[in-house]
This record gives C-alpha cells, structure tokens and sequence, in this order.
C-alpha cells in the first residue's frame, strides 16, 4: 500500500496537481478534527447512549461558555507574557472529557497532567453538575523538566506567576486534590489511597515508556464500567499496543490523537 501511494504521489507531482490535492485534504482533515460529528460519535460508542443524550450534554456545555472562557483567560495571559505555551487539550477533547463525566458519573477521577487546568476545568465542572465525584490531578510543574529531552519535544510552559491548574475557578477547589510531582512516584501513591476509580485521563509525559507505564498501572484499578482516556495517542504506538493488549477486557474507540478503552 505504500509504495503505491508513492507512486500515485509521484504521478500527481508530475502532473503539477500534487499541491492542490494536498491542500484539499489538509483542509478535509482540520475540518473533520474541528466537527462535532467525531466526539459525538465516538462517545455514543464508547457509552452506549442515544445521541439524543449526548446532542442535549452537547448543548449544556455549549451555554456553560466553558471553553470561550478557558480560550479568553488564555488568550489574555498571552497577550502579558509573549513565551507563554499552554498545551492545553483541543477544544474538542476537552469536550469529549465533559461528555465522558456527564454520561459515566464517576465517584473517581484521576488524571496526570494539569498544567494550565483546561482539562481539569472541564472535569471539575462535570462533576459539579453530576453534583457527586472527585478529580485527583497529578503535575510536574513545567520548570521542573525544563532542559530534558522530553521539553524539547513537549514546550509547555505557564505564564509568569501563576501555578499549575490557574485556569480553575475556586467554586471547584472542592472536589479538586491536586497533586505536584512526578507520577512514576505520586501515581501508585495515589492508587494506593483511594483504592478504586472510574475514569483515568493521561495527558502528561507523551513518551512510549511514560505512557505504557501509567496505562499498565492504572487499568486493574479502574472499575467495571469505568474508561482509560489518553491525549496525543499518536505521538508512538503505546495507545494501539495497549488496547491490542486488552481488547478481551474492554473496547476501544479512537479519532486523531484522542483515545479511550472502556473495561467490561
């Protein structure tokens, strides 16, 4: 398969269409990320709930005006502070995550990476208006991996004087415990604590190791029922060697970077 691509990449060039295909399809890609369409349908899946449910869930976080104030708060902080780099999840993956607590209403949250608190925001107010559950967030402040290969490749960075998870709004300290430290250390500390959980978001180290680490340590504590989230799935092949792994005791549903297995 590949080396016809090639072949058809080669002929197109040849013809001088090559860039205009190319262009059409990137268009086609950024149009399909930014839709509705592939979070509705991969939650549906993943759920197993009408879309009527998740078309009215859709709609309450559209007037909660969540992800207008995340981008307007971020925005401003840019503005100050010019080497400011968020990292924050897309706009639709953080709707996916409010969609998931809306629909799955966890007792237990855990997640590891928080940096500016775009996700935690999302989570948190889930569980608000579930009106029952807990979010632990586990973060190695930007500062602390600065100068390793790993930043290199992952520039976040917070804007001057503020700290991990600014973004929350204090009505949500409640139900947040957030945790600052490495979570090869604080991860089976934490699992250790409370035991059980419902749904496990990672979106911190992006490296093969890191990432097949936290899958492995997490899933015998995730209930029945419960579901394993993952950011940037396609930065290496732990995300599709995991679910391969697993495919007996949960099913998985993926789109662009964004991945989920739910336990049986």
């Amino acid at each position: 398969m590949g080396l016809v691509r090639e072949k058809i990449k080669t002929l197109a060039k040849a013809a001088g269409i090559y860039s205009h295909i190319k262009t059409r399809k990137d268009r086609t890609y950024r149009r399909l990320r930014d839709s509705n369409l592939a979070v509705h349908a991969g939650i549906r899946w993943i759920m197993d709930i009408p879309y009527r449910q998740i078309r009215d869930l859709s709609l309450e976080i559209q007037e909660a005006k969540i992800l207008e104030e995340i981008q307007n708060q971020m925005e401003k902080e840019h503005e100050k502070d010019a080497d400011y780099r968020p990292g924050a999840s897309s706009p639709l993956n953080l709707k996916a995550l409010y969609l998931l607590c809306r629909t799955l209403k966890p007792e237990t949250v855990v997640e590891t990476g928080v940096a500016s608190g775009a996700s935690s925001f999302l989570i948190l107010s889930a569980l608000e208006r579930n009106k029952k559950g807990a979010l632990h967030s586990i973060d190695l402040p930007p500062e602390q991996w600065k100068g390793t290969d790993y930043a290199c490749l992952d520039q976040v960075s917070l804007p001057k004087g503020k700290k991990p998870g600014w973004l929350v709004p204090p009505e949500l300290y409640s139900r947040w415990n957030l945790i600052s430290g490495d979570s090869r250390k604080e991860l089976p500390k934490l699992l250790e604590q409370i035991g059980a959980l419902d749904l496990f978001y990672h979106d911190a180290e992006h490296t093969y190791e890191a990432m097949r680490r936290e899958f492995h340590t997490v899933w015998p504590s995730i209930r029945s029922g419960g579901v394993l989230v993952s950011d940037d799935v396609t930065w290496n092949p732990a995300f599709a060697e995991f679910v391969q792994e697993k495919k007996r005791e949960g099913c998985a549903k993926r789109w662009f970077g964004f991945g989920m297995i739910r336990k049986k």
